[in-house]
């Protein structure tokens, strides 16, 4: 029987340990191909060589790689949190960076709209060539350029395994009235009635659960899915999709449930930011159909439970707690306050205890990161109020990525820190 939980002293021995330098070693081994499919391989080293380029990551650290079984095993399901675009080369590196002795190959479903022209026209060609004379002007090369960029991600993701499924709301317009609005302009995308798109998504998603099905019974291939469907704006752990438990249900294979968190307020000289992977012990699959709710509710706990706490989580804390008083500080006062709810996680009675990232036990981590901050991110939050000190700037917090996440910055990175340290004191002094 696998175990579903661990006890206290299994979590203090379990170590973070860097991915990236791990993944690079593994990728330029010469049997990796023997291990892993050619292509795989192929789009794994591509993506390698720019992960760590400005504004990407600086390091990927991974807690839990003992829980993937031996390549001689059945390979499991393993099922990420959603947090940010810096998902997709995290996801990147703790994969690539498994132990040798643990690898399986892949397989995994993605949202359609990457497999198409679909998301580069609505996401990144900009409102304004989509509108009046514009539009006249500017649609037939838009729409050329979105189609050669989705045929070169749709070749991308072929190659590793990776299969389309249309989600309403997100590739499927909720009305024909979505359909045809010339932000999305579908009929341009897809030459297809509305009607006709439904029926092709519809079977294409059907298409894509079969080959799922099959990659992971025929070849043994680890299935990878992110099962929220999406982010949850509020940088909460949303209702994971029925997708995962279906899958869990029919191969009956252990699920590793694993959280992704993001140091993002505090960049290094290159705009680059840390991230961590808590992977946690292999859950059980679902014997009967009856117990999918209770499984996929029991996921989202863990994913929610395992959340790194990062020092920017802290930070903004301490920056809401100002905020919220309407009070100014100075930089001896906000670096006092976040020593504190560093401290706080460290003595923390809790149980179960806190991921943290371990390096905020350290006085002169903790200071690094707090320079960090106010060297690269600050004055996106804050504004003068006097000599020496600083205050909230409300209208600065208006300025933040809205394809993922409906609150500010601050608020998205306290909202990921539980409700014990939150109502700490130490946030207050």
């Amino acid at each position: 029987m696998i175990a579903e939980q661990e006890t206290t002293t299994d979590q203090a021995q379990r170590r973070f340990v860097p991915a990236v330098g791990r993944a690079a070693e593994n990728l330029a081994y010469s049997g990796i191909d023997q291990l892993i499919s050619k292509p795989t391989v192929r789009q794994a080293r591509r993506a390698q060589r720019v992960v760590r380029a400005p504004g990407l990551l600086s390091e990927v650290y991974v807690r839990g790689y003992e829980h993937f079984p031996k390549r001689t095993d059945p390979a499991p399901i393993v099922a990420l949190s959603h947090k940010k675009i810096h998902d997709v080369a995290t996801i990147v590196e703790l994969i690539a960076g498994r132990p040798r002795e643990h690898f399986h190959d892949v397989t995994l479903i993605a949202q359609a709209g990457l497999f198409s022209a679909m998301y580069f026209y609505r996401d990144m060609v900009p409102a304004f060539c989509k509108r009046g004379f514009a539009a006249f002007l500017l649609s037939r090369p838009t729409v050329w350029l979105a189609h050669r960029l989705g045929g070169w991600m749709r070749r991308i993701f072929r190659d590793i395994n990776a299969y389309p499924v249309y989600r309403e709301g997100r590739d499927i317009p909720e009305s024909e009235a979505d359909f045809q609005n010339p932000l999305f302009a579908d009929p341009l995308i897809t030459g297809q009635s509305y009607a006709d798109f439904i029926k092709f998504a519809n079977r294409e998603t059907r298409r894509s659960l079969m080959a799922v099905q099959q990659d992971m019974e025929r070849d043994n291939r680890t299935f990878i899915i992110l099962p929220e469907g999406g982010y949850l704006h509020d940088g909460s752990v949303a209702p994971l999709h029925d997708f995962l438990g279906f899958f869990a249900y029919r191969k009956q294979a252990p699920t590793i449930f694993g959280s992704l968190s993001y140091d993002e307020l505090c960049p290094d000289w290159l705009g680059r930011i840390d991230a961590f992977v808590d992977l946690q012990a292999p859950t059980p699959p679902p014997a009967d159909k009856s117990e999918l709710t209770g499984f996929l509710a029991r996921g989202r706990e863990r994913m929610h439970a395992g959340t790194v706490l990062t020092a920017s989580h802290l930070i903004a804390c301490v920056a809401h707690s100002y905020r919220q008083s309407d009070a100014d500080f100075s930089r001896a006062e906000f670096r006092a306050r976040f020593f504190a709810l560093c401290d706080a996680i460290g003595e923390s009675r809790s149980q179960p205890a806190p991921a943290y990232d371990p390096g905020l036990a350290s006085a002169q981590y903790r200071a690094e990161r707090l320079r960090r901050f106010f060297r690269r991110s600050a004055s996106r939050y804050f504004k003068r109020a006097g000599r020496g000190r600083l205050c909230v700037c409300p209208q600065k917090l208006q300025g933040f990525e809205d394809t993922e996440r409906t609150v500010n910055d601050l608020e998205w990175n306290r909202n990921h820190v539980p409700d014990w340290l939150l109502a700490d004191r130490s946030c207050q002094r």
